[in-house]
């Protein structure tokens, strides 16, 4: 997620003062955005898991997919 991304929704949730942070306390804002997303790609990769016994393979390959869109941690 790129800062003016980050900076939009930090001011569609009332965090608008997150643009007045140096860039240290910045890069901290963008590791946890980056955490948070990864966990939410986990919890929809394993709601693909869950459907492997309905689809077979297809889950399990869009299970794979949602996985390997997380960022590096």
């Amino acid at each position: 997620m790129n800062k003016d991304t980050l900076f939009v929704l930090a001011q569609k949730s009332g965090m608008g003062y997150i643009q007045h942070l140096n860039e240290a306390q910045v890069e901290k804002v963008e590791a946890f955005a980056a955490l948070a997303r990864n966990q939410t790609l986990e919890e929809v990769a394993q709601e693909f898991e869950r459907m492997r016994i309905a689809f077979g393979d297809t889950a399990a390959s869009f299970a794979q997919y949602v996985r390997e869109m997380k960022s590096e941690e």
